[in-house]
């Protein structure tokens, strides 16, 4: 992997990542390499790692402003086939939760010849997104329901805020099983709070009952 080269300027901040994962020392290692690169490419790499790392943890304002700040200055044009559509495909899955539709289908409109470039799961979840975004939630839920035992990030968030489109809220309850996973992340933990709260509002009074027990 390039981050890991010896040459590579992202090398301290790697090292990072992989003792401690998507986590804010990381994201500050990686801060402190971008700092004195002056290469057009490194930085446009430096500032898409930056901003992927920022999403993964849950930093999903901050993440969206650097990406629309440098965007504005067409910095992101210098990304390689491979960067440049999973920054997208982050991106449009942050402002989908912070339910800014009308930015994600920007991207996803104007960059749609970097979106739909490949058939990886990340660009699956983006069509549903795209879907979903415009009320067609069936055929999101059919998409991401394919994705749910993939490495794809995000995918039960995604199709619980989907589900609860169409009311259906103990198909999410049970997609919500693993939504422990996100306490300490920010904007995800929030957003999967307020998911849970949306369900159980709406679940039968047995259903509630059950949940409870369940220390739900």
């Amino acid at each position: 992997m390039g981050l890991f080269k010896k040459s590579s300027p992202f090398k301290n901040s790697a090292a990072v990542l992989a003792d401690n994962g998507f986590t804010d020392a990381y994201i500050e290692a990686l801060k402190k390499d971008i700092e004195p690169l002056k290469k057009p490419k490194d930085i446009a790499k430096g500032q898409s790692y930056l901003i992927n790392a920022l999403i993964i943890a849950g930093r999903l304002e901050e993440g969206c402003s650097l990406y629309k700040k440098y965007s504005e200055e067409n910095l992101f044009d210098k990304l390689d086939k491979v960067l440049y559509p999973n920054l997208l495909h982050n991106v449009i899955f942050a402002y989908f939760i912070r339910n800014k539709y009308k930015e994600a289908e920007t991207i996803y409109k104007e960059k749609n010849e970097f979106v739909l470039k490949d058939t990886s799961d990340t660009m699956k979840r983006s069509l549903a997104l795209h879907e979903c975004m415009n009320e067609r939630y069936e055929n999101a839920v059919t998409v991401l329901a394919k994705l749910l035992d993939s490495d794809c990030r995000f995918v039960d968030l995604c199709i619980v805020k989907t589900v609860l489109k169409l009311d259906m809220f103990s198909r999410a309850n049970e997609l919500s099983a693993n939504f422990g996973e996100y306490k300490g992340r920010n904007e995800l933990e929030a957003e999967a709070q307020k998911l849970k709260k949306k369900i159980f509002d709406g679940l039968s009074p047995k259903e509630k009952v059950k949940a409870v027990k369940k220390g739900k």
